[in-house]
């Protein structure tokens, strides 16, 4: 199977859509020393937006060294300190070696294992940034709120450091930044907007004329809309569609395509079916359709939802499983545009 379009790649260069703006600003927050937090949903391009962040101050000749740790196995304090040690460790090996900053180890302290960037960049005068990726899962420490206070203790005087925090989970990313939000307040947000519908158009049109693929502007408006403007489900639902063909893209061949997509992840949408009581599926119809007033003695007649406060318990409770979330205006929506569609042609279809 051919993958023209980035699913199994970091999309650089021409693949790299419409977020030239939140590049250049986290591009610029690196380069100046301003930390950043970065969260989104999974596959929204969070990880594309760094390195092409990075690319761009590589073209500016900007000299630095990137430490980067992915906190998704650390479920402790201890374990995090660990898998830092050991990013930083492979990340500035010769140096730990020198004759001006002795080795670090497991028990080395804890301010001393983070502030092992801060000193290379003062001794040797390089940049460094730290990337550290699924930083939610600090909320399934014992005490995450000491170890926030921890970071910000160790890392808040750095100058020669600057430092990236990435979640996958929004809701999660979110307690911290309201509930435990001090530790953020030296960050500034990047909020990563959907792309744009009429780049996506133009991208897919390209790659498909390029082997002489005929696909039309509808169908490709259809992906776009199917997937949510989520980047990952675009080009995955855009390969099927020109692996299927060799000439044109029928209508039939696209929905083959969205078939096919939903069929794969069936499984996990299952279970989190599975995963819900009765009442919290009463909630989700009412998330899915379109109900913004989830407290209104309305919405809770028509979907069965017991009480004002039970709503609440039901708002809490899809809000932990990252099933649902509320937009800037505090409307509910279902996060994974995927599993929206899979509601709207498999599930709630009477």
């Amino acid at each position: 199977m051919d993958f023209p379009f980035p699913i199994n790649r970091l999309a650089t260069g021409p693949d790299f859509l419409t977020r030239g703006t939140e590049a250049e600003a986290l591009a610029s927050n690196m380069e100046y020393g301003r930390h950043t937090l970065l969260f989104d949903a999974k596959k929204t391009g969070k990880h594309t937006l760094v390195r092409n962040a990075l690319d761009i101050l590589n073209k500016k000749g900007f000299s630095y060294t990137l430490v980067y740790a992915d906190l998704f196995k650390s479920r402790s304090e201890e374990a995090l300190l660990k898998n830092y040690t050991c990013a930083v460790r492979d990340t500035f090996s010769s140096l730990l070696e020198g004759s001006f900053l002795k080795e670090i180890d497991e028990s080395s302290g804890k301010r001393e294992i983070l502030a092992v960037p801060e000193i290379i960049a003062r001794e040797t005068g390089a940049h460094v940034i730290v990337w550290l990726d699924e930083f939610q899962n600090i909320l399934n420490f014992d005490d995450p709120d000491s170890t926030l206070k921890l970071l910000e203790q160790s890392i808040l005087n750095h100058t020669g450091v600057t430092y990236v925090f990435m979640g996958s989970k929004i809701n999660a990313m979110k307690y911290l930044l309201e509930h435990l939000g001090s530790f953020f307040n030296f960050c500034d947000r990047i909020i990563l907007p959907p792309l744009n519908e009429d780049d996506v158009i133009y991208q897919i049109n390209r790659v498909f004329q390029k082997v002489g693929r005929v696909i039309t502007r509808e169908q490709e408006k259809q992906i776009y809309d199917y997937a949510g403007g989520n980047p990952w489900l675009i080009w995955h639902i855009a390969n099927l569609c020109f692996n299927l063909t060799r000439g044109y893209v029928t209508d039939d061949i696209l929905q083959e395509a969205v078939r096919t997509m939903l069929t794969s992840h069936e499984t996990e949408f299952h279970d989190i079916i599975d995963s819900l009581s009765n009442y919290q599926l009463g909630l989700l119809r009412a998330v899915f359709d379109g109900e913004v007033r989830l407290n209104s003695q309305q919405v809770i007649d028509k979907y069965g939802l017991s009480s004002s406060a039970n709503v609440h318990r039901l708002k809490e409770a899809l809000l932990k499983k990252e099933v649902i979330t509320f937009d800037d205006e505090y409307r509910p929506i279902i996060i994974d545009p995927l599993f929206h569609l899979w509601l709207r042609t498999c599930y709630f279809t009477e």
